[in-house]
Parts: C-alpha cells; sequence; structure tokens
C-alpha cells in the first residue's frame, strides 16, 4: 500500500512539475508575464471618464473655475454678495484711487474693505483731496512699507442716489489714521467706485439692509 501511494505521489508531482512547465513556456513564447497570467481571470476595477454631456450629479455643486460671481435678482430686491464686490470693485474705482487685490466682507452692519496700495499712491491720493495729515502721521506714513495694505470699516447709508459710505476705522497694518478733520470726500473714491459699479449691472434701488447672504438693494 505504501508502494501504491508513493507511486502515485510520484506522478502527481511529474503533473504539476509539467502544468508548471507549460506555463512557463507560454510566458517565454508570449512574452507575458506570470503575474498576468495568473490574475488575466479576475475582476478588474475600471474608472472610465464620463460621455461629455453625460449628466454628472456632482457638476453645479460648485461654481465653475473662471465664472464671474453673480448678484442675485430676488422678488425683494438684489442680493449684493462679498464674492461679487471682491471680482468687480476694483475695475470701477477711480484711476487716482489705485487699489489692488480688493477684500470685501459684512460684519455687524458694517462694510470691511481691505486693498493694497503703494504708500506714494496713498499719499498723492489724500493729498488731491485736501487732507492734511498733519507732523504726527505724515511722520507715521513715512515710517510705513512702501507697499501698504490698507483696512477700512465703514457704515453704510443707501438713498435714490446710490450707497454711501462713512469711515468708522482706517489703517494700515497695525497703526490707524485719525479720522478726525478729515474732509467729508476723502472716501469718495469708493462710493464712486461702488455705485458706478452697480450703474453699470442696470441696478436701481432706494434703500438697503443686510441679510444672511449679502447687501438687500430694493
Amino acid at each position: 500500500m505504501r508502494h501504491f501511494f508513493k507511486e502515485y505521489g510520484y506522478l502527481a508531482l511529474m503533473g504539476l512539475c509539467l502544468v508548471c512547465s507549460a506555463v512557463l513556456l507560454v510566458s517565454v513564447v508570449t512574452d507575458r508575464p506570470l503575474v498576468a497570467i495568473a490574475g488575466q481571470h479576475l475582476p478588474v476595477l475600471r474608472v472610465e471618464k464620463a460621455a461629455e454631456g453625460e449628466h454628472d450629479p456632482q457638476a453645479g455643486a460648485t461654481q465653475p473655475e473662471g465664472q464671474e460671481p453673480v448678484m442675485s435678482d430676488t422678488a425683494a430686491g438684489y442680493v449684493l454678495t462679498e464674492d461679487y464686490l471682491e471680482d468687480r470693485l476694483a475695475e470701477f474705482l477711480p484711476e487716482d484711487f489705485p487699489a489692488e487685490d480688493v477684500d470685501v466682507s459684512f460684519d455687524g452692519g458694517l462694510v470691511n474693505l481691505s486693498f493694497d496700495m503703494s504708500r506714494t499712491g496713498l499719499k498723492n491720493y489724500l493729498k488731491a483731496r485736501g487732507v492734511d495729515l498733519g507732523t504726527g502721521q505724515s511722520l507715521i506714513l513715512q515710517m510705513l512699507p512702501r507697499q501698504l495694505e490698507l483696512e477700512g470699516s465703514f457704515a453704510l447709508d443707501a438713498d435714490g442716489e446710490g450707497l454711501h459710505l462713512t469711515p468708522i476705522r482706517f489703517g494700515a497694518g497695525e497703526k490707524d489714521f485719525s479720522l478726525t478733520g478729515l474732509p467729508g470726500d476723502t472716501f469718495s473714491a469708493i462710493d464712486t467706485g461702488l455705485n458706478a459699479l452697480l450703474e453699470n449691472a442696470g441696478v436701481r434701488f432706494s434703500s438697503a439692509e443686510f441679510v444672511d447672504e449679502g447687501l438687500l438693494l430694493k
């Protein structure tokens, strides 16, 4: 009995060797790796690009890159958003107010603006508006970097002639400028740019109020 199992064991081992030899021979002849032959019947996960025009349930979840922010037209009026102002305001500001990289936020009933401007550009603008900074503030201005990041907080009013911003705070970095004695039109360039933007968009209104989405013009 032991001889029987030993004989057939050798036969089974020989059969296994023949199978392995056959697989190796096929691999050499077809120039395909053994791994590919062994795994060719395994399921493969395929990730294919959706056909052009095919609906993607995630499409529209985010705004397409490069698309201009939209000012919403609702039954109650127009909703002016922070994103819309940031995207468009700079191009409507007067040339003598060369602000760049304008950031806008609405907080606590105030309009907060920050933008970049050269020290010389700010000095020339204030001089053109008849602003006398005085010795102390002139010294502070001269000590600031040549390229400034200016920040201001403004109260907002609206009437049939447009939006009007009244400065509550204005400064560069950690240095605030005194608003005492400033001419009333010191920041009129911002009002001018803001209202030019709205006029270009064809928006007509006589009042404004802050809402969760932004500034509601009606």
